[in-house]
């Protein structure tokens, strides 16, 4: 059996105190079927010259002006040639030097779209992950760093959607989890050691969750108080008041405290996230 190229891609805009690390982690796999690409975007602190100190190691660099990680990504797909591909954040790590070898190294995945498995979050050492299908990935998304995706996924799914630039990877997901022509495989290996304290966690997606939340009960034909759709009505609702659509805001906020598992987290989430921003400003909408 030919053991399969893996594309591993790292997006990375001013991490010049971690991207060495995420480079290193890569260069110290033990599987020997690997390119690295690196997707810069025009970085203005010392990341390049930290990148060009690999330079012999790296197969394809580009540092550019894009349009958010997601645009970034899409140009790191356009760029692979391995048959799997992966994307690294700039501030994560391989969870150990044998990951891709214990994936790749024996197994016969040529019938796979998508494997998955999980993260160690770097702030607590918490275990993130789990086994899901579409349902569930309603509720709960899998962290991007610990997936692989088959490149000919993108040709057949197509690529990261622009328009969400904090949850593309999120929509993507549910694009592929929602068709049944996509095999998907849980592996139960820590892949990555993950940065949970990145953008993703002080930013909220400006149209990811009203737009999931339309085509929920439009096409899924969820019914509007499932239990499913509990983070959808509660962010589509803060961002509605945020947007001057104070009623409908405040009409999904309170869906979100009557529906789902999680009532009280998301009444208290809604007095830290209003005084957040309204003092502090760490919250934005992007």
């Amino acid at each position: 059996m030919n053991k399969p190229l893996i594309s591993v891609v790292i997006v990375v805009y001013n991490a010049e105190s971690t991207i060495g690390h995420a480079i290193n982690s890569v260069l110290q796999q033990t599987y020997d079927r690997i390119e690295l690409l690196i997707i810069d975007g025009k970085s203005t602190d010392s990341t390049i010259p930290v990148i060009k100190s690999y330079a012999d190691k790296i197969n394809y660099f580009v540092s550019e002006k894009d349009e958010g990680i997601y645009d970034a990504m899409n140009k790191g797909i356009a760029a692979a040639q391995g048959e799997w591909v992966f994307f690294l954040g700039a501030d994560d790590t391989f969870y150990t030097a044998s990951v891709l070898q214990e994936i790749f190294g024996s197994a016969d995945l040529n019938h796979m779209d998508l494997l998955y498995g999980d993260v160690e979050f770097s702030s607590n050492k918490r275990r993130y992950g789990a086994q899901k299908n579409y349902r569930q990935l309603i509720e709960q998304n899998i962290c991007h760093q610990a997936i692989f995706y088959k490149r000919r996924l993108f040709q057949l799914a197509g690529n990261y959607n622009t328009r969400y630039s904090i949850l593309a990877d999120y929509e993507m997901n549910l694009r592929v989890f929602g068709q049944s022509r996509f095999k998907t495989n849980y592996i139960s290996l820590l892949v990555t050691s993950f940065n949970d304290k990145g953008t993703s966690n002080t930013n909220i997606d400006r149209y990811f969750h009203g737009d999931m939340l339309r085509h929920f009960l439009r096409v899924d034909k969820i019914p509007y108080l499932s239990p499913l759709l509990q983070q959808y009505h509660f962010y589509f609702g803060y961002v509605s008041v945020f947007n001057k659509s104070v009623l409908t805001g405040i009409r999904h906020i309170l869906t979100s405290w009557i529906t789902g598992k999680r009532k009280g987290f998301y009444f208290l989430l809604t007095g830290k996230l209003f005084i957040m921003n309204l003092l502090y400003k760490k919250i934005k909408i992007k």
